[in-house]
């Protein structure tokens, strides 16, 4: 995605954070990203993770840090043998926490606390969270328990739209900068929700959602939520690996009607729900997710001394009995335990093969051979001698499409079943003609107030089925956290070919539209639903932040906007090289600039054309420290860290 500007700020001085040159620079941890997946240590590796708030029990706040060590020892080994290998955190654990966390045997996706609605736009507001990341990045950037950061959570649209969208994305890339620059090889993301599904992770290293299966509707009604979450990844991901940073269900006494909704679910509703979530991240092609949380936490509402009626406060897979923080598990927490067993990753549900089966299985410890059945036969039986099985399996197909569910069967060293699973897949010759759905929306220029009419067109041939006697229409305005509107549509069809029409008003203070539409087909067994969206902004506001493969908004990139795409070294000595991406040949001005924004040093301006650009920059003379080359082109203006030698 091409974006307008990134201005970057980073920490202010090194001496302000109490850091020299010589302590940034630190032995790189050895996790990599491979083809949409984490490898750590050189293993591939789903990340089996449940959200942890320290000094979040009940009567504390995470702020006060007055975590005692030995609670932390005695969840996190509870968190392992669950069969857990990641936890997620939303502030920054202490040197001494992630000690504690390297000692267990687990890993962290840790999370620098940056205010979501802080003022982006203001030079104050970039020093402190560039303050903040620099303190934890003084002991984080040792720790081998750290395989990934997060430096900010949910932001609102509202916040990103007042303080201009390019000022998130400068904030967002100069953190990632300084993090990288302290942290070699550290891979960041950002946490964000379905409001954001409009948005480009170019500027990140994985994709990261806070995803609930009751909000938006794109989940609970057009796509479903393994469908919607699979089109943000096939949009967005580019070989990147997609982690659901927070998913689960909140057991609160009162909350939305009927089960699977924001609060008021009972305890086994909880467990459900989570477990139909986990299944539905990895059919959605997800490598890993996060399940929110390990226990209540009763501070997030009015007095941490008690538990308030509010969802919020209701999330955990333990409670507390009272203030004594005598811990109570919930079904949830076996329930997930045990489903941990074995992660089937391949095949997913949904998926349609030819006959080759692949076969990716990810497995605890106790875990000593896996049964792969269809019916009463046993396919494959391979002894376990890795936390990973891949292999694949063939399978005979008796028509041109054929519906299969296989059954998985994950035993311990004395043949006791410790989880089963079923995977309904399709057979089908690759010439098969498969459902498809498309969704169009006039006018293509999104307006606040203004009707949008909506059309479908859909594909069912036989031997398949349509399940629906309508269509599933889902209108998400992204007002807040407002869900949007469930409609639905009476549909046409011929010969497997159908069409059906709707239209939707847009509220006058819509910042981003989200039209979605799906229909349930099925054929025996297997049951498909098909799916489509258009994603589009209203006015230009986020043109810095837009996905252009997810929007149908009339001509969402300004001509004279450019990109950073990167700049080295850095640090630096001697020379710099800048690659710029233009969007049309402009003239290109540049300028060493200090942190108090004064010019160091201005280049001669030179024209650049169309498309990737390399600039080079000599720095010779300046003197050594913190500064930023700043480009100007055409009427935008971007700036990047560079640290000189």
């Amino acid at each position: 995605m091409e974006k307008g500007g990134r201005i970057q700020v980073w920490k202010a001085t090194l001496s302000i954070l109490g850091l020299s040159m010589a302590s940034m620079i630190v032995q790189a941890q050895n996790v990599q990203l491979t083809d949409g997946w984490f490898e750590i240590d050189g293993k591939r590796e789903f990340l089996k993770c449940v959200g942890y708030e320290t000094s979040a029990r009940p009567g504390q706040h995470p702020s006060q840090n007055v975590v005692d060590l030995a609670v932390l020892e005695s969840d996190l080994i509870r968190i392992r043998d669950a069969g857990f290998n990641v936890i997620r955190t939303w502030g920054a654990p202490t040197a001494a926490e992630l000690t504690v966390i390297e000692n267990v045997g687990l890993k962290v996706i840790l999370g620098i606390w940056v205010a979501p609605d802080g003022p982006f736009s203001q030079r104050g507001f970039l020093l402190s969270a560039s303050l903040t990341v620099g303190k934890v990045l003084a002991y984080s950037a040792n720790s081998p328990a750290v395989i990934g950061y997060l430096i900010m959570n949910e932001p609102p649209l509202d916040n990103m739209r007042t303080q201009g969208a390019g000022n998130a994305v400068n904030l967002w890339n100069a953190l990632a900068s300084q993090i990288k620059a302290a942290h070699p090889g550290a891979v960041v993301s950002m946490s964000g929700a379905t409001i954001h599904d409009f948005m480009s992770y170019d500027q990140f290293d994985y994709l990261a959602y806070n995803a609930y299966v009751y909000n938006p509707v794109t989940y609970s009604g057009s796509h479903g939520f393994a469908g919607y979450l699979g089109a943000l990844r096939e949009r967005n991901a580019d070989g990147r690996p997609m982690i659901i940073t927070e998913y689960g269900l909140s057991i609160s006494p009162s909350g939305s009607l009927g089960p699977f909704g924001y609060g008021g679910n009972t305890p086994e509703q909880q467990a459900e729900g989570v477990i139909n979530m986990y299944r539905g991240l990895i059919d959605a092609g997800a490598t890993g997710g996060c399940v929110f949380q390990y226990h209540d936490g009763w501070w997030k509402a009015q007095d941490a001394s008690t538990q308030d009626d509010s969802p919020e406060e209701w999330f955990g897979l333990h409670g507390f009995t009272d203030i004594a923080h005598q811990l109570i598990e919930r079904p949830a927490w076996s329930a997930i335990s045990t489903y941990n067993k074995g992660i089937i990753v391949e095949p997913r549900n949904g998926s349609i093969h030819s006959s080759s089966v692949p076969i990716d299985l990810y497995v605890t410890d106790d875990v000593a051979q896996i049964q792969v059945f269809r019916g009463a036969d046993v396919l494959a039986a391979p002894d376990v001698l890795d936390s990973r099985v891949d292999m694949s399996l063939d399978i005979n197909r008796s028509a041109e499409i054929e519906d299969v569910v296989l059954g998985f069967r994950f035993l311990d060293g004395s043949d006791n079943v410790l989880k089963e699973e079923s995977i309904s897949i399709l057979l089908a010759d690759p010439a098969a003609a498969l459902p498809s759905l498309t969704l169009g929306v006039s006018p293509t220029s999104f307006s606040a107030g203004g009707n949008h009419n909506i059309d479908i067109q859909f594909e069912v041939p036989a031997p398949f089925v349509i399940e629906s006697q309508q269509v599933d229409l889902a209108f998400h305005p992204h007002i807040g956290f407002d869900p949007g509107i469930h409609a639905a549509a009476n549909y046409t069809v011929q010969n497997g070919s159908g069409t059906a029409s709707s239209n939707f008003l847009l509220p006058g203070n819509t910042p981003i539209a989200t039209f979605g539409a799906g229909l349930q087909v099925s054929h025996g067994t297997f049951s498909l639903r098909i799916h489509d969206e258009v994603i589009g902004a209203v006015g230009d506001w986020a043109d810095p932040l837009m996905m252009t493969s997810a929007t149908n908004v009339e001509d969402p990139i300004q001509p004279t906007s450019f990109a950073i795409r990167s700049m080295y070294p850095n640090p630096a000595s001697g020379s710099v090289h800048v690659d710029v991406e233009l969007h049309a040949p402009l003239v290109v001005r540049i300028e060493v600039i200090d942190l108090l924004g004064r010019r160091i040093q201005q280049h001669a301006s030179q024209s650049a054309v169309q498309g990737l650009s390399t600039i080079d920059l000599d720095v010779n003379g300046i003197a050594p420290g913190l500064y930023f080359v700043r480009i100007h082109a055409g009427d935008r203006v971007s700036a990047v860290p560079v640290v000189i030698q």
